[in-house]
């Protein structure tokens, strides 16, 4: 007889100096991940100040364990009070099944929510299929990105969200 192993999978809110640094591992995996340079955005001084930009009230950042190991990440930031940003979305390839992407997906859209974010947005390549993805299955819409200074075409996709109140009213409905 088979007995399915029990899944040890949680989601927590980036805060202590240890998640910090498991962030920090993450991050520098997802650079290394992908096929394209991530200095044109700042990348290591993103990584001299996550605790200031992955912090409230500026930002959030949110770690995918399994089984007490991270083995995913996702960052989100405001661009101002009305509108964020999807940063550094990464699980480790072949660690965890796609619900666990939609999961930490749809725990960075309600710290959004929670804080009054009316928009997010995010900007993938045309090599992050799984990215894009998981933002079409919880909602976003593709739009048309602005000229960036990168080699690769990008994919830029936005949430309209609805206030808390709201959400709550269509989801007892």
């Amino acid at each position: 007889m088979k007995i399915k192993p029990f899944d040890y999978a949680s989601i927590v809110l980036v805060h202590k100096e240890s998640d910090f640094d498991s962030l920090k591992e993450l991050f520098l995996e997802f650079a290394i991940s992908i096929d394209f340079d991530l200095s044109y955005q700042g990348f290591l001084q993103e990584l001299g100040g996550l605790a200031e930009q992955y912090n409230t009230p500026s930002g959030a950042a949110f770690l995918l364990n399994l089984h007490g190991i991270s083995v995913g990440c996702i960052g989100i930031r405001k661009i101002n009070p009305m509108v964020a940003e999807i940063k550094r979305f990464y699980i480790r390839s072949g660690s965890v099944g796609p619900k666990y992407k939609k999961m930490l997906m749809e725990v960075a859209i309600d710290w959004a929510r929670q804080l009054g974010i009316k928009k997010i947005r995010l900007n993938t390549q045309q090599s992050m299929a799984s990215a894009s993805k998981v933002c079409l299955e919880t909602g976003f819409l593709e739009i048309s990105p602005k000229l960036a200074a990168m080699s690769n075409p990008a994919r830029m996709f936005e949430l309209p969200i609805v206030g808390i109140e709201e959400y709550f009213s269509t989801k007892a409905s």
